[in-house]
């Protein structure tokens, strides 16, 4: 997969598709062999968000929190999409595991109001019993 990249790259340029595929199908590689990129690497030459938390997952697995954090944020600021809710209760959650529960209360609030705006009623009701947990310092 990196020498398709490689050449994916400088066929199609940094910004193509087809790219983007190429480096998901890496990263899901790479999470079921347990080997993640550098962080940096995965970050800069990255632009698909699930390749993003596919690799976030991999480092939460292995507790790298903090790289696991960088790439939760960087799939985030990527944009909305119908999986936004997930991912901000997942960040959530890193972050509380962390020791960051002030930190994580604004992304799991955000994450319930998706739920609820979305008549998600179950998910709401989960994120909801989450964030009163983090409020209370327990989640």
């Amino acid at each position: 997969y990196e020498r398709a990249i490689a050449i994916t790259e400088k066929a199609l340029g940094p910004d193509h598709p087809e790219l983007a595929k190429s480096r998901d199908n890496l990263a899901a590689l790479l999470n079921r062999e347990h080997a993640a990129p550098p962080v940096e690497v995965a970050i800069n030459g990255v632009v698909d968000p699930t390749t993003l938390l596919r690799l976030a997952e991999l480092m939460r697995a292995e507790d790298n929190l903090t790289d696991a954090k960088a790439l939760f944020e960087s799939a985030i600021a990527l944009g909305e999409n119908e999986h936004l809710g997930t991912w901000l209760n997942n960040l959530a959650l890193l972050l509380w595991k962390m020791g960051l529960t002030d930190d994580a209360i604004p992304y799991q609030e955000r994450a319930t109001k998706i739920r609820e705006v979305r008549g998600e009623t179950d998910l709401a009701i989960e994120y909801r019993g989450e964030l009163d947990g983090l409020n209370a310092g327990q989640a």
